[in-house]
């Protein structure tokens, strides 16, 4: 016998919370990716974690200086009639905002990579020619 054992519940309240339209109430109706902002000198790159997607999924474009991401997902009819015995993650639609300065960042070479469930959005930024110039004190 163990000294200390994990607490278990009722079996009837597990059954009762376990049940899909019981957690279908407490989700929100929306689902955001977890994400990452990485400011280098050269670039900027923004991470979203969506593990489960295919690159063509995904929905990038710069809208009136905004960065829109998103992807869209229907439900797929098979999953829907598999059995499960717990289900804790799904596929869901997304769409995130970020807001661009146009001044700072390269629109017309924005690129992006799908990798190991990691969405990577490149953000050159624009290379301005420091400019000098020497004044003559008359």
């Amino acid at each position: 016998m163990k000294a200390l054992a994990r607490y278990q519940n009722a079996p009837l309240l597990n059954s009762f919370f376990d049940d899909e339209w019981i957690q279908g109430m407490f989700q929100t109706p929306s689902y955001m990716p977890a994400v990452n902002i990485k400011n280098e000198e050269q670039n900027i790159f923004v991470e979203l974690s969506v593990p489960g997607w295919n690159k063509e999924d995904f929905k990038i474009e710069v809208v009136e200086n905004e960065l829109v991401i998103s992807a869209n997902t229907e439900d797929n009819k098979e999953e829907l009639t598999e059995n499960y015995a717990r289900r804790e993650f799904s596929k869901r639609s997304f769409e995130k905002r970020f807001q661009l300065n146009t001044n700072e960042v390269d629109i017309e070479n924005i690129d992006a990579k799908y990798n190991a469930g990691i969405l990577t959005i490149d953000l050159p930024k624009v290379h301005k020619e420091e400019t000098k110039k020497l004044v003559q004190v008359n």
